[in-house]
């Protein structure tokens, strides 16, 4: 309950630490009570919204940090390393063997592909070829996905049992859920990000909202100050990244 409820305390904190400050600022150009509560909501509003967006985005580049260093630690294992660690963290739950290069639950054949490489129409091919005739469902455990274009291939081919593709997070969550996640032994080198990364992240076309709402914002806050140039200007500019990142600039210029 406390995990629950201590994100909520925090942006509410925020909030209000929000609101007394840009009371503070707004108090000294204007007079108007009103006038000077609306901008002090508005700055607030704005401020823990940025600040959640970074959080959470933050957060989400932590956790898929943690699913690639522990998925990582199966690349450098033998193929029976996988299937050992798979079938003995199911053997928590479920009443499992393994036949083959399969770990079988009833009529459910599960087979590990925890590779460094996205799962293609070759290999699923292969893993098929292995599979028992009384297997009614094929469930495969990946590290990095399927390939783009498996789902459509497998859709042309009239199989005899259903399958599922486990993505690399539906796999950590559940090797997490089971205590199956293996020893951590290698550690991930620090990725030093360049310039051409930091433009390529910052003129994304999934942050292109952000600009939109920051803009809106800032050029709504500018008709209630006193200094409305700066709101206008900042505000155009933070216009003119959103649509530069909706249009996708970088990948334009680069194929040109």
């Amino acid at each position: 309950m406390l995990t629950k409820v201590s994100p909520v305390i925090d942006k509410l904190l925020l909030f209000l630490v929000s609101v007394f400050f840009a009371i503070a600022v707004a108090g000294y150009f204007i007079r108007d009570t009103l006038l000077i509560a609306l901008v002090a909501i508005t700055s607030a509003l704005s401020v823990t919204a940025l600040v959640g967006l970074y959080k959470d985005k933050k957060n989400k580049g932590t956790k898929q940090k943690e699913i690639e260093l522990s998925l990582l630690q199966f690349y450098f294992k033998t193929k029976d390393f996988a299937l050992d660690a798979l079938c003995n963290a199911l053997s928590r739950r479920y009443k499992c063997k393994i036949y083959g290069e399969f770990i079988i639950i009833n009529d459910i054949a599960i087979y590990p592909y925890l590779k460094p490489k996205a799962l293609d129409l070759e290999t699923f091919c292969s893993v098929f070829s292995k599979l028992l005739p009384s297997s009614k469902r094929l469930v495969v455990v990946t590290s990095k996905g399927k390939h783009p274009g498996l789902s459509k291939d497998i859709d042309m081919i009239n199989l005899p049992f259903e399958v599922t593709f486990l993505s690399g997070e539906q796999t950590y969550t559940l090797l997490e859920r089971l205590k199956g996640l293996p020893k951590i032994e290698y550690e991930l080198k620090p990725a030093r990000r360049t310039a051409k990364e930091f433009f390529k992240g910052a003129l994304s076309p999934k942050v292109a909202r952000r600009y939109l709402l920051t803009a809106l914002l800032l050029i709504a806050s500018s008709f209630f100050m006193p200094t409305s140039i700066y709101f206008m200007l900042f505000g155009a500019i933070c216009l003119l990244l959103a649509v530069l990142s909706k249009i996708n600039i970088l990948d334009k210029v680069k194929s040109n």
